[in-house]
């Protein structure tokens, strides 16, 4: 199974000010965004990022969102959202169980990072936005080291650059 890592992010790395305002994405992002989702068809978001995204742009119409929440009493009224208090890695290992091929990884400083930290990402995508904020959250909230193999650049817009990386296993 193929684990995707999708982020739009600013010009020096920052995924949202430090209030966690991120409201510097362009369309072109959210097109790219939107294509990668649905040709995955599984996504994993962390709870933040999924009230941020709801109701216009997820859940998807086809495929399934993974919400991950310590709250056990979150329910949706749509079949194709599920909230688990699953680990990252519990829940990737279920999903390879239950047949799944590719699963697109967004949002959160905390869920991606315990993705990063638990060696579950095999790509990453990264939308880079022509802005620049002095202060605000990176990506990632912890000390690690991974290389990265690029893979591809991808001219969104005449704005917007995409970097597409191959995570490198040891």
């Amino acid at each position: 199974m193929k684990t995707i890592l999708y982020m739009d992010i600013t010009t020096n790395g920052m995924i949202g000010k430090t209030d966690g305002n991120s409201d510097f994405t362009s369309e072109a992002d959210l097109q790219s965004f939107l294509k990668v989702c649905r040709s995955a068809g599984t996504i994993i978001s962390g709870r933040k990022t999924y009230e941020v995204l709801y109701p216009d742009y997820m859940p998807l119409e086809s495929g399934t969102h993974y919400v991950l929440t310590s709250n056990k009493n979150l329910k949706s009224d749509n079949a194709t959202v599920k909230f688990t208090d699953l680990s990252p890695t519990d829940l990737i290992n279920k999903l390879k169980l239950n047949g799944v091929n590719e699963v697109v990884i967004i949002g959160g400083q905390n869920t991606v990072t315990q993705f990063m930290e638990q060696n579950l990402i095999d790509e990453i995508c990264l939308d880079i936005e022509p802005i620049i904020y002095g202060q605000g959250m990176s990506i990632f909230n912890a000390d690690f080291e991974t290389k990265l193999e690029l893979l591809e650049v991808n001219k969104l817009s005449s704005q917007t650059v995409q970097l597409h990386y191959k995570v490198v296993k040891s």
